[in-house]
């Protein structure tokens, strides 16, 4: 009932969870300076610890498409090979400018928020990332989101900034507005967009 939620389970970690992403049955969490951990949530009231990786750095987001996770872990972007939730295992890492605070994947194209901008790397081969477009911003991307071929930005101190991405190598600027606080989060859903915004809500 939407009206009155209530809790089926929790599991601590040792970390401090900072980004979360489901699939199916199976959780995966960037936890901070501990790395990325994989549950088994097919009984929410009892989710079970199903693999672990320490990873350099800080992890603060994870993204899985397919049988691979990448975690912004503030330096640059990790891959893991999650086949096996059991034993993740490192293929790649690219530095990243900047601190990476944002994963977002768009098909064979892996976006990371920085502390300078956004950039994308081509996926195609996930041990090989390749760099495929960057775009400073005028504020400190804390998160991207793609919609129809546009990437929207909260861009902490500068608000909403929305590029064109496909440009290779370089991100076009496409439109930008400022919002009261800092917008950390958002979400994009037909023509409207919504952001989080600490001090502001």
């Amino acid at each position: 009932d939407p009206a009155l939620p209530t809790s089926l389970g929790t599991m601590s970690t040792p970390g401090e969870v900072r980004g979360l992403h489901v699939v199916g049955t199976t959780a995966y969490l960037a936890d901070d300076d501990i790395g990325l951990m994989i549950f088994d949530v097919s009984a929410p009231a009892a989710p079970t610890l199903r693999g672990y990786l320490p990873l350099p750095g800080w992890a603060l987001d994870v993204e899985v498409a397919g049988d691979i996770a990448y975690v912004a872990n503030r330096a640059g972007l990790v891959v893991v090979d999650v086949t096996k939730p059991e034993a993740p295992k490192q293929v790649a890492y690219v530095d990243v400018p900047g601190y990476a605070r944002a994963v977002f994947v768009d098909g064979l194209r892996v976006f990371v928020s920085h502390s300078t901008g956004v950039v994308a790397f081509d996926v195609t081969a996930p041990t090989h990332p390749l760099l495929w477009s960057k775009s400073s911003t005028p504020g400190l991307a804390s998160e991207l989101v793609v919609v129809d071929g546009l990437g929207y930005i909260a861009d902490y101190d500068a608000g909403l900034t929305v590029v064109d991405p496909s440009p290779s190598y370089k991100m076009e600027l496409v439109g930008s507005l400022t919002t009261p606080g800092y917008a950390k989060h958002l979400a994009v859903e037909g023509e409207v967009a919504y952001l989080a915004s600490s001090q502001a809500g």
